[in-house]
């Protein structure tokens, strides 16, 4: 049974905050990377949008080539003289690379031959050249069909769910295995479900027999400090006005909240402030462990890795700027001041 807790952010605003708290049990329940599978480019919500929505047989095989290509990428051992990968094989029992071969048979067709342009692009020059004058010179009639083998399949909402939950539930008891947790014990996913609509939860959810999804947002005048320190800042155009940067951030923050006042209702997700775990953690805590249905005695190594004290000396970062930073930070408050956090 897929039993999960979705938790994550908005980019810098504290989900990790969670992650931490989480990683406080013992033993251990949660995924020790972001389980990117569903939302990441390739993954299963694009798969499932050409599956079922797109029905062109040359789109199909494409998506189901470029879904493998993905997971064969996140199945990967990760390591220092390695080529880059996040070792799902490794952080599942070494079930994912299998459990996906078994998915994507589960949901294909058959094979049939292909040769078309999309193909021909992805070549070099010498090997287009070499392509045609192939088929040019060849009198076998499959050739001229195509030598490369493409995969149709047209499962069909119900069986692609039910194929897609099967897979997930694979990959999620290979987690309980690697933390030693029995079945259908309750599995955190960092990252997994994109907060920015009620759409986007519901998909997401959907996948999973039992979901639920955690939020965190933040003030953003702090979240705009700390984009430098969290890499986030990749998101900004490359600029040295801080007001320009403001600006960009604001627009940005704004894109990714737009159906935040809905998704807040949403039944499924608990929405909490970073500055509320750190200001009121304990009754903060009562409430995230009640949603979860987390057993308490688990959490042995509780304010270990989350101290509130500590976590607290980052609210108000924003306070302390001067110059173009602080025009920047008074612009963010013109323009945004429904969601500053007020002491």
């Amino acid at each position: 049974m897929s039993n999960v807790v979705c938790y994550g952010g908005y980019y810098s605003t504290g989900g990790s905050v969670i992650r931490d708290i989480f990683r406080e049990f013992e033993p251990a329940f949660d995924f020790s990377i972001e389980f990117r599978l569903l939302k990441e480019r390739f993954g299963l919500f694009d798969l499932e949008d050409v599956l079922l929505r797109s029905y062109a047989p040359e789109n199909i095989d494409l998506a189901i080539r470029d879904f493998s290509w993905l997971a064969t990428n996140l199945a990967r051992k990760s390591g220092r003289f390695r080529k880059m990968g996040m070792s799902y094989d490794l952080r599942t029992n070494h079930v994912f690379s299998g459990a996906t071969k078994e998915f994507l048979d589960t949901i294909s067709d058959y094979k049939y031959p292909m040769s078309w342009h999309f193909l021909e692009f992805e070549k070099g020059y010498a090997a287009q050249i070499a392509s045609r004058v192939a088929k040019r010179l060849s009198k076998d009639i499959r050739r001229k069909e195509g030598t490369y083998l493409a995969t149709l399949a047209y499962p069909g909402a119900e069986n692609y769910f039910e194929a897609a939950r099967k897979y997930l539930n694979t990959i999620l008891d290979g987690i309980r295995s690697v933390n030693g947790r029995g079945s259908s014990s309750l599995v955190g996913l960092h990252n997994a479900i994109p907060p920015f609509s009620t759409q986007l939860i519901d998909r997401g959810v959907g996948y999973f027999d039992s979901c639920k999804v955690i939020i965190v947002d933040r003030d953003p005048r702090d979240i705009f400090i700390n984009y430098p320190k969290d890499s986030y800042g990749r998101y900004l155009p490359r600029t040295e006005d801080p007001v320009e940067k403001a600006k960009a951030f604001v627009h940005f923050f704004r894109a990714t909240r737009e159906d935040q006042v809905v998704v807040r209702r949403h039944p499924k997700v608990l929405f909490l402030k970073f500055e509320d775990l750190c200001h009121n953690y304990d009754n903060l805590y009562d409430e995230l462990l009640d949603f979860t249905g987390l057993d308490r005695s688990e959490h042995t190594h509780k304010r270990s890795l989350f101290e509130p004290e500590v976590s607290r000396k980052n609210i108000g970062m924003w306070r302390h700027r001067s110059g173009e930073m602080a025009k920047a930070v008074r612009y963010i408050e013109d323009q945004l001041p429904g969601f500053l956090y007020a002491t």
